[in-house]
């Protein structure tokens, strides 16, 4: 956050980011899923992420190393405790539902990060559909709907 903003603007944003933090963590939890699904991280969907955090309108205005931070204990998380912790991500993705925008948005960002290397293996592709699921859309519409509108990041 820049110095020469007034204590009004400084207020705001961090407020925004307050309301916000919930889709922040969401965010990540979709992220850690979808990219661990098949129990490798790839060079690409890291890569990928970065991207999205930095360039993605809703996300970029969080501090990206909190949101990296939140991604790496995230992994690890998942490594460590397996189904465990993937029921957790999956209660924190599942707080989105109901919320359009945002939901929309997670899966976006899912999709952006299973077809990152274009190869999409059968695992993402499920945990695609899990996080579907979770946040109240039918995964057959959506997917053709990103698959045809290619996003840009």
């Amino acid at each position: 956050m820049e110095d020469g903003l007034t204590i009004r603007e400084k207020l705001s944003y961090e407020i925004y980011r307050f309301l916000n933090r919930d889709f922040l963590a969401a965010a990540m939890a979709a992220c850690a899923l979808v990219a661990y699904a098949d129990k490798k991280i790839k060079l690409s969907e890291r890569y990928q992420i970065d991207a999205i955090l930095s360039k993605d309108k809703a996300l970029s205005q969080f501090d990206s190393e909190t949101a990296t931070l939140l991604l790496d204990k995230d992994l690890e998380d998942l490594r460590q405790n397996g189904a465990v912790a993937t029921q957790r991500l999956h209660d924190r993705v599942g707080k989105m539902h109901g919320h359009a925008k945002r939901s929309r948005t997670l899966l976006r960002v899912a999709y952006l990060i299973i077809t990152a290397d274009g190869d999409i293996d059968e695992l993402e592709e499920i945990e695609f559909v899990n996080l579907c699921v979770l946040l109240g859309h039918d995964a057959n519409t959506v997917w053709k709907e990103l698959r045809g509108e290619r996003p840009s990041l």
